[in-house]
């Protein structure tokens, strides 16, 4: 079994794994080859589609200010994903019932990959967590 190890800053948040999930998925929208994995069903990496990406952002999660100290470390990774949010929700409200197809041709979809990695960035100065299979 794997466990997950987060990094020493990562101590004071109240909901560690949230943060995991978010990192999970912005590396997820920020990379084009695992997106277009979402059209061939290539099971190779974390591939959730668009659909799951809608519920972790819009259904599962709120990333306002309140979530500063629970998943969030401050006012700038708020913003940095309300950014993304925004971007998702242009496409959103261009079809109600979008599939992975019209999500990534819509015009607004490089603004999400790109909203998406400067979120990562944001999100990692903070540190990244890792697998430790040695010792689960």
């Amino acid at each position: 079994m794997t466990t997950v190890v987060f990094p020493p800053s990562w101590s004071s948040l109240k909901h560690p794994h949230v943060r995991l999930n978010l990192l999970l998925e912005l590396a997820e929208l920020a990379d084009p080859v695992q997106t277009a994995r979402w059209l061939t069903s290539d099971p190779k990496g974390p591939v959730r589609g668009f659909h799951e990406t809608v519920h972790f952002f819009f259904d599962d999660h709120v990333f306002n200010p309140e979530e500063i100290g629970w998943s969030l470390f401050d006012e700038s990774e708020v913003e940095s994903v309300t950014a993304l949010v925004e971007d998702l929700d242009v496409i959103l409200n261009a079809k109600k019932d979008c599939d992975d197809r019209f999500a990534l041709s819509h015009p607004n979809w490089s603004l999400v990959e790109s909203a998406a990695r400067r979120a990562l960035d944001r999100l990692q100065r903070y540190g990244i967590p890792f697998w430790d299979e040695a010792n689960a």
